[in-house]
């Protein structure tokens, strides 16, 4: 049996919760000996864990209440393939003092199949596991509260070879790779993390300050700088704020 899962995770500035879209689709069988596909099973059951050092006071977080589980023969999932779960935290509304309500949690999945005439079933516990962190800031940022998944990796594709981001993707390279090119220059000038590099004096301006390692990054993120080979390079993208686009 062959089948495809698909779980998204959904988390939003100015919203306390985490939601869930899980399906399963796709789904293929071969026969085997003298079994009966249609009383295979399916199942998919959420669980969620709270690290207390790692949040506020008395932390919490509510479970869906309708279900958590689905166990559901291949005919319920080909009838039914998608379903919701959402997970919240206690909202008192505001900004409690000594208190920002920060809780993190991990939402897991146990993944499972099994047949009547089978000897043992499959079972797949944290086939999927999903860190979140629900924030109350107070009035410093964003919509003061929201949600983050705490391992959500951001990937940005940068092609040299797209004439639209070109010139913005060359940027990002010479940040990364040749920083002599970038705003101020000077020989000998490092990159972003490769340690504070001496400017001339002509470059450290009326405060005598030397610009630090990239000066003030932007937020990191990773990315792919694809040229007109088929090679393909993965790179963290660290960009100088006040760079210049490199013309060509």
């Amino acid at each position: 049996m062959w089948f495809d899962v698909w779980v998204l995770g959904f988390a939003r500035d100015g919203v306390r919760k985490a939601e869930y879209a899980v399906s399963v689709e796709t789904i293929e069988v071969a026969p085997v000996g003298t079994e009966d596909a249609t009383k295979w099973r399916i199942i998919q059951s959420f669980s969620r864990s709270i690290n207390a050092g790692k949040s506020d006071p008395n932390p919490q977080v509510t479970a869906p209440t309708t279900t958590t589980t689905r166990d559901e023969t291949l005919t319920g999932w080909h009838t039914t393939p998608h379903w919701t779960l959402t997970y919240t935290p206690p909202d008192t509304g505001k900004a409690e003092t000594g208190n920002h309500q920060r809780v993190n949690a991990t939402v897991t999945m146990t993944l499972g199949a099994n047949s009547p005439n089978a000897d043992s079933s499959y079972s797949e516990v944290g086939a999927f596991h999903f860190g979140v962190r629900f924030d109350y800031t107070g009035a410093v940022a964003g919509k003061y509260k929201g949600t983050v998944f705490t391992e959500a990796r951001v990937e940005l594709v940068l092609s040299l070879s797209d004439d639209a981001i070109k010139e913005s993707t060359r940027h990002f390279l010479d940040a990364q790779q040749y920083p002599e090119r970038t705003f101020p220059s000077w020989p000998g000038k490092n990159g972003p993390r490769q340690g504070r590099a001496p400017a001339p004096a002509d470059q450290q301006g009326r405060t005598g300050r030397q610009p630090g390692p990239g000066h003030r990054h932007l937020p990191r993120c990773v990315g792919q700088l694809r040229g007109n080979s088929a090679a393909v390079r993965r790179v963290p993208l660290l960009l100088h704020p006040r760079g210049r686009q490199r013309r060509q």
